[in-house]
Formats: C-alpha cells, sequence, structure tokens
C-alpha cells in the first residue's frame, strides 16, 4: 500500500516538475537574450560603434560582436544549450537573417523574432524594429507555437 501510494504520488509530481523546470530554464534564457541584446545596443551607443549579436540555431548559441570583426572576436558568447539554460535556439528571423545589429546609434538593422524551447515548451522573443529591444511573450506548449522554416511564427495560442 505505501509503494502504491509513492508510486502514484510520484507518477503526479515529476511531470510537474520537469514541466516547472523548463518553464524556469525558458524564463533564465530569455532574460539573458534581453539582457545581452540591452547591451549589445547600450555599447554600440556608447562607443559609436556597430555591434551585433548573431545567432546560431545549429549550435543553441549567439555571439556579441563589435563592428564588422570576425565571431571568433565576440565580447560574449552565450551557449544556451548548456547549463543553467538547457534550452535549444529555434527560429531565428531578423528580417531574413540571423543577425541583429546595432549601428553607432543604438538604431537596429531590423525588428525580428527569436524562439527558445525545451521538448515541451516555447517561448517567442520579438525585437522591436525600432528600438531592437526584445519582449518576451508567454511560455507555451510547443504545440501552441507553429514556426515555418524561413522562421516565421504563424501562430500563437496558450
Amino acid at each position: 500500500m505505501v509503494v502504491a501510494t509513492i508510486a502514484i504520488t510520484a507518477a503526479v509530481a515529476v511531470p510537474r516538475f520537469a514541466a516547472s523546470t523548463d518553464r524556469r530554464r525558458l524564463s533564465l534564457a530569455a532574460q539573458r537574450v534581453v539582457l545581452d541584446a540591452t547591451a549589445a545596443r547600450e555599447w554600440a551607443r556608447s562607443t559609436a560603434r556597430a555591434h551585433r549579436l548573431e545567432f546560431s540555431s545549429g549550435r543553441d548559441r549567439y555571439w556579441t560582436v563589435p563592428g564588422v570583426l570576425p565571431v571568433s572576436q565576440a565580447v560574449a558568447t552565450s551557449v544556451l544549450h548548456a547549463e543553467p539554460f538547457n534550452v535549444d535556439l529555434g527560429a531565428v528571423n531578423f528580417a531574413g537573417t540571423r543577425i541583429l545589429t546595432f549601428n553607432g546609434f543604438g538604431v537596429p538593422s531590423s525588428g525580428g523574432s527569436v524562439v527558445l524551447q525545451t521538448h515541451t515548451r516555447r517561448v517567442l522573443l520579438t525585437f522591436d524594429p525600432a528600438t531592437g529591444l526584445p519582449s518576451a511573450g508567454p511560455i507555451v506548449s510547443t504545440l501552441a507555437l507553429t514556426v515555418t522554416p524561413e522562421g516565421d511564427v504563424i501562430a500563437a495560442r496558450r
């Protein structure tokens, strides 16, 4: 009887814990992208030089790079598939590219979107075309957010 009670409790608790962990990881990763985009914009403004965020979905990471320097000379690298995040970088779209550039005045090259995801949840970050600053949408089930191969989000439901 005790073993059955423990098994039932575990069967209920484990999925809830996993979902809670996924939401927390996505929230942390989204905060990191927001902070890095804000920093890149401020670096561009304070140095009067372009700075860019360059995303690589295949490697689940992005770089903060000053000017036209190669990625190997990035001032920061954020690896999303490692601790503490353990999330995947999904679709990235900035006017058809994976790069968001802030000019020396802090003006973005375009608006766009980035999808961060785990196996069960996703969050959409939308970058304002005027400021380049992102805002995070709600964390939703992976089934509730549809992304085209081009990186366009075509449906987002809770």
